[in-house]
């Protein structure tokens, strides 16, 4: 038997969770005598407040969102406690539909080493485009110099605090001598798509092996950040307002979302609405990019660098566009302040950008003001361009 953990933070809905279960009706296709169960861990990041103390100890001298994220993933993963869906395997223990487990595997198989020696990665990408062969090939030998540093510890610890041994296969001596054998171009096409080029020596051996569907799979991103537009993931511009960091996050945008987002679809329609949350979301994404980046310029070496990757993820920028452009339409209503404090909307506007500002000017930790600042400044052009008629 095989266990496959699947870390989900969005249950079913996740595009990993998603994949998980294609990819286990795959192994079950063209491995129907070995027995496979796919373990099901489900976690909201809101009830681990108490771990992340110690999984902050465990990824350091990591420190990143990214690092916390994927440690956090891992280390729910070798805990190994979730719940098999007896409809999807293809042996019955319990009886039962669904039933919680927990994996007594003692070795966890990990992926690290497949991207950065198959090209893996958007900056990769970038690379190639910009500088040709040669290029790519030092920044994946970078990437394997660095990869002790910045991934192996970091896993090995999150996964050895449940006493569960890590073990990389495509780290494997033979494995590595034989991609270092291999003509670059043989590794990875850079000149095709996503899903396609990247890590094309892999996907090639899934496609012999009859995973079809794994072989054609996209690396994923969502979250915004310096690293991820300048390594190609453009979308996640957008993408990154349609996902947040934890449910209180998510519960505060979608009050203000729904309470001045309805008033605004009801007089100008849902189309407009839908076209000011894309404005908003795009230009808060290029505020926060901007900030990032200049803030970078005042700092040296690895904080520059650590500054550049720190993700956004959330709807704040969108949200403050319909907010504060509902203000500029109604300025003398009446806003209610947490519910039931009777404040202007001038004043509620004012206050509003009024505290971005000073989240800028303090360092825009934890809560992003420059995001925050974009949705006011596409809530301003939308307003001075199609009410004002201005520009």
């Amino acid at each position: 038997t095989i266990d496959l953990l699947n870390v989900s933070f969005d249950g079913v809905s996740a595009p990993d969770r998603i994949s998980a279960l294609s990819g286990l009706n795959e192994l079950q296709r063209i491995s129907s005598s070995r027995r496979w169960r796919l373990v099901e861990i489900d976690a909201k990041l809101s009830n681990l407040t108490s771990e992340i103390e110690h999984l902050k100890s465990l990824i350091y001298p990591s420190e990143t969102y990214m690092d916390l994220n994927i440690g956090i993933a891992l280390w729910l993963a070798a805990n190994g406690e979730g719940v098999v869906n007896g409809n999807s395997s293809n042996y019955h223990e319990s009886g039962c539909c669904s039933y919680k487990y927990k994996s007594d595997a003692r070795i966890l198989l990990v992926g690290s080493g497949a991207d950065e020696q198959c090209a893996g990665y958007g900056r990769h990408r970038t690379k190639y485009k910009a500088c040709g062969w040669a290029a790519l090939d030092e920044e994946m030998k970078l990437d394997m110099h660095r990869i002790w540093k910045r991934n192996l510890g970091r896993d090995d610890r999150c996964i050895s605090d449940h006493g569960k041994e890590a073990r990389f296969p495509f780290l494997d001596e033979d494995v590595i001598k034989c991609l270092l054998e291999m003509p670059l171009w043989e590794i990875a096409n850079l000149d095709e798509p996503s899903g396609k080029g990247d890590k094309k020596i892999l996907r090639e051996v899934a496609k012999l092996l009859g995973l079809d569907g794994a072989a054609v799979l996209p690396k994923r991103a969502i979250q915004i950040s310096m690293a991820n537009v300048t390594d190609g993931r453009v979308h996640t511009m957008i993408t990154s307002a349609f996902s947040h960091m934890n449910t209180e996050h998510l519960i505060k945008n979608m009050i203000a979302l729904y309470f001045f987002g309805n008033s605004i679809g009801n007089y100008f329609g849902p189309r407009f609405l839908l076209e000011m949350y894309i404005a908003g979301a795009v230009t808060g994404s290029i505020f926060y990019l901007a900030n990032s980046f200049f803030t970078a310029r005042s700092l040296k070496g690895t904080e520059a660098k650590r500054c550049l990757s720190i993700p956004g993820l959330g709807a704040s920028g969108a949200t403050n566009a319909i907010l504060l452009f509902y203000i500029f339409c109604f300025p003398n209503s009446t806003v209610f302040l947490h519910f039931f404090i009777p404040v202007p909307a001038a004043l509620v506007g004012a206050l509003v950008i009024g505290t971005d500002l000073w989240r800028v000017k303090q360092g825009d930790k934890h809560v992003s003001g420059s995001c925050h600042l974009g949705g006011a400044f596409a809530a301003s052009v939308v307003y001075a361009k199609f009410i004002k008629h201005w520009i």
